[in-house]
């Protein structure tokens, strides 16, 4: 059986910075390196340029940086079931690991960041 690669941040390849327009390179200089819980605090600061640096990025870094946004918005635990099955069905949507990283550890993560911030949530309402 394979072993499930980590997400990986996108590499300078993957943002094919020497094809991008003005607003691409603006969109690079928000997200260069970003983990998708950084990118998070991102979107919690500038909700709005935030997300309008996604339509501007390459393929696989929208790909990686899509789930940091779809956990922003309210409707994440709506969307859980669908993320599930895309991490869980991979193959079928012809991703190949190596060159999409695990969709199932991508959503691992996302549970992850979930889970934290709904013991975070608990703590706060306990303390009140």
């Amino acid at each position: 059986m394979k072993k499930e690669s980590e997400p990986q941040v996108p590499s300078i390849a993957d943002w094919s910075i020497h094809t991008l327009d003005l607003d691409g390179q603006y969109a690079f200089e928000r997200f260069w390196r970003k983990t998708i819980v950084e990118t998070q605090e991102y979107f919690k600061t500038a909700a709005l340029g935030a997300s309008e640096c996604l339509e501007h990025m390459p393929i696989i870094p929208f790909q990686f940086y899509i789930f940091a946004y779809v956990m922003f918005l309210p409707i994440v635990e709506k969307l859980l079931p669908v993320c599930e099955f895309v991490a869980n069905n991979q193959a079928y949507f012809d991703a190949e690991d190596e060159i999409f990283g695990s969709y199932k550890s991508i959503f691992d993560e996302i549970e992850a960041v979930l889970a934290a911030k709904s013991k975070n949530t608990q703590k706060t309402e306990d303390q009140a």
